[in-house]
């Protein structure tokens, strides 16, 4: 999506073009087409014959991890709380009226290991235990990677072996990340198991309109002082 600035006149906006949705995407594709380009895109099916589409839903998690402390985070990325992952769910998922716009719905934020602070639940044990529900996706590569290093003449897998930040994310109706990057600016692959997750993403030719002092925009509630353009 494209930053638009005001003064513009509506005939010479550029109209942002539509992410690419594939069925079918090889590695060599994926990486030369996409990843070196910078380019996002979505590929369908990937993950049809994945375990995780039967037995990941809100109440079939809740009687298998129920008892499982996760971290919760608010839209900050700031820890919010440390709790059983049923508490979560029961206080969060299922609810009849929609949330209130002013308030901020915390999102589950399961990582594996990142760093040696055991007073946090990890995700390790948990990610052992269904590593039979999910499969390398068949365009992700298998090696040359810089984080897990990775050679070409190896192989990783991302269900068995560790990756840096390989989580698990839970959200609730209502539930957002504010404008970011991800850590060390690396590529992102996002397995949507279930609900539906709505993205905002800008050309990195948009930087300089969304951040300024070390602070991103909000882009729903934009701070027009501090960012005019």
């Amino acid at each position: 999506m494209m930053t638009i600035h005001p003064t513009l006149d509506v005939s010479e906006r550029a109209s942002a073009p539509p992410v690419a949705r594939i069925a079918e995407l090889t590695v060599e594709t994926f990486i030369s087409d996409y990843v070196t380009t910078n380019q996002p895109v979505v590929v369908t099916g990937a993950m049809l014959e994945w375990e995780a589409l039967k037995s990941w839903e809100p109440q079939l998690l809740a009687k298998r991890f129920g008892k499982e402390r996760v971290q919760v985070y608010g839209d900050l990325f700031r820890l919010a709380n440390i709790t059983p992952l049923s508490d979560y769910l029961d206080r969060y998922f299922g609810q009849d009226s929609p949330p209130d716009p002013s308030v901020s719905v915390p999102y589950v934020r399961w990582y594996c290991h990142l760093a040696a602070d055991e007073r946090v639940p990890w995700a390790d044990d948990v990610f052992a235990r269904f590593a039979g529900d999910w499969a390398r996706p068949a365009f992700f590569p298998a090696h040359s990677f810089a984080l897990p290093f990775c050679p070409p003449d190896d192989a990783v897998d991302p269900t068995r072996d560790w990756f840096p930040a390989r989580g698990l994310f839970i959200s609730a109706k209502g539930a957002r990340t504010r404008l970011h990057a991800d850590p060390w600016a690396s590529d992102a692959l996002l397995c949507q198991i279930y609900g539906d997750k709505d993205f905002v993403m800008y050309d990195p030719s948009q930087a300089a309109y969304l951040s300024k002092d070390g602070k991103a925009i909000d882009i729903e509630k934009p701070d027009f002082e501090m960012f005019p353009d």
